[in-house]
């Protein structure tokens, strides 16, 4: 039987205790700030389609990176583009990197990601499009994500 909203909002409030005490112990770079928002995920993956596109709800955000509740876990070192959106038109769109995946219960997941530039700016600062087709790689290792799961950078939006 799937938990009641108030044991998640509970679990909620113990991993965003979590959270701020990791901020302390300097894991992060930048505070994350408690926040409830609209936002909509979408895969920067080429065998992806548009239909994975799907809705997920803040939870904190900072400069550095977003927490957000997801129906699904999300692999580790994935990229997505997040949407955030104001009663639903968007705000801006910021592509982030998967860095913590932790269920709370079946079918809900808080994700825990950070941001990185995106692939278009980098060309328009003059990085090689070839030099960007292997720029992914798992942290702690120097294996590289195959390159055929992501999109070249003029396909990214």
């Amino acid at each position: 039987m799937p938990p009641n909203p108030d044991e998640i909002l509970a679990r909620l409030d113990h991993l965003e205790g979590q959270t701020q005490a990791d901020d302390m112990q300097t894991r992060r770079s930048f505070r994350r700030h408690p926040i409830r928002a609209e936002a909509r995920l979408h895969p920067v993956n080429r065998l992806v389609t548009e239909d994975a596109v799907e809705d997920i709800q803040l939870r904190d955000v900072g400069r550095g990176g977003i927490g957000f509740l997801c129906k699904h876990p999300l692999p580790l070192n994935s990229l997505y583009r997040v949407d955030l959106l104001n009663q639903g038109y968007t705000l801006s769109s910021l592509e982030v990197l998967v860095r913590h995946v932790h269920a709370l219960s079946d079918g809900l997941y808080r994700i825990g990601a950070t941001f990185v530039i995106q692939s278009s700016l980098l060309l328009e600062l003059g990085v090689s499009r070839d030099s960007l087709e292997g720029d992914i790689v798992h942290e702690g290792s120097q294996d590289e994500i195959d390159g055929d799961d992501f999109l070249p950078p003029c396909e990214v939006a």
